[in-house]
This record gives C-alpha cells, structure tokens and sequence, in this order.
C-alpha cells in the first residue's frame, strides 16, 4: 500500500479521479435526497427511474465513482486473483479497472439474457438492474470515505482489509434484500431466487472463483 503513490501512472490516476469527482459534487447533492430516499425504500425505485433527468444525472455521477472505487479496491489490495501479482505493479490499477470491467459486463449480459425470456415484466426486471447504480453510489462514497478515515488510523494492512470486507459485505447483503423485494414485487418467490441467481450470484460467484483459482 505504501508504494502505490510511488508511481507516475497511478498519481495521474489520483489526481484525475478527485478532478472528476469533485466536478461530480454538484449532481450528487443534487440527487441525494432521492438517492437517500429510494435507497431505504425499495418502492421509491420505480418513481426514481421514471424521472428521466434524475437518472441520467444518477448514472453520470455513477460514472465518476468507478475510478475512485477502483483505486481504493487497488491501493489496499482488497482480494485480488493472485494472477494479478504476475503484472508489473505499476500496472496493477489497469488491471483492476479491467476486472471491474469485465464483472459489469457480466451482470450485463446475464440481464439482457433474462430479459429475451418470453413473458418476462422488462420494467420490472430494468428496475431491479439499473438498482445497482444506486447501490454503487452509496458504496463508492462509503469507500472513499472509509479510506480516508483508515489512512489516518494506526491500523495494521490486515486490519483494514477486514474492514472493508465488513463494510462491503454488510452492504452487498443489503443490496440483494432491496433488489428482492424489486423483483418479489411483481414475481413469485421461486422466480425471484432464479433472477437473482442470475443477476448476482452467478456474476459474483465468477468473480469470487477468480480471485481464488487463477
């Protein structure tokens, strides 16, 4: 962790990813409120996505957070495949913003899977997807700002990984009692579970084999 400012590439990165984020500020106060409110109550989604300009504004400021969520998963090490360490350090964030990559277009691709099923509700099922940038929101500025709190604290490199691990597990479960209540709300109990395997745990359970078989 102590050598990651250590490289040209990555202070770039840095000083990029606060540029935009601190450009993010402004929509993100704008759409807290609706954010904070469609968050803690999983029927405010629905509203939420029909407010066009709301959700555009929502997936922009998703948008800038990739990097910062990024960086933190790459600056403390957070689980990273072990196929990782064979790439030069200096190219290790690269390579994280890859997997993140290559994770949503996973969950990408098993959506738009479910969706050419005949007889699928799409707007139901759109809900319950684009519930995710929400989601993400919460979880990249709860990152950030826990990196920053650990930075400052005498905490051994163990110790902060096991309080991201925590935070983001407490979050994810979190995520998935949301996102099943958005998709419970117009399916039965056993459609629900196939959904969600699809959605998240197939995608998740690949990216968990990563990081532990390569």
């Amino acid at each position: 962790m102590g050598d990651w400012g250590s490289y040209l590439l990555n202070d770039i990165v840095m000083v990029a990813s606060a540029g935009i984020f601190a450009l993010s500020l402004g929509n993100l106060y704008r759409i807290a409120p609706a954010l904070l409110r469609c968050t803690s109550i999983w029927r405010t989604s629905f509203s939420f996505e029909r407010n066009l300009q709301l959700a555009r504004t929502r997936d922009l400021v998703a948008l800038t957070l990739i990097l910062p969520f990024c960086i933190v998963a790459d600056l403390f090490s957070l689980r990273e495949p072990a196929l990782l360490g064979k790439c030069p350090v200096q190219w290790h964030f690269a390579a994280t913003l890859g997997l993140f990559a290559a994770f949503c277009l996973l969950r990408t691709l098993a959506h738009l899977f479910i969706l050419c099923r005949p007889g699928t509700n799409n707007n139901n099922l759109k809900v319950a997807f684009k519930s995710d940038r929400n989601t993400f929101i919460v979880w990249g500025c709860l990152a950030v700002l826990t990196a920053l709190i650990v930075a400052v604290l005498p905490l051994g490199e163990e110790a902060v990984k096991r309080v991201f691990m925590i935070e983001n597990a407490v979050v994810y479960a979190f995520h998935l009692c949301r996102k099943s209540f958005i998709l419970r709300s117009d399916h039965r109990l056993f459609p629900t579970f196939l959904y969600l395997c699809a959605l998240e745990l197939i995608p998740v359970g690949a990216a968990v084999a990563c990081t532990l078989l390569l």
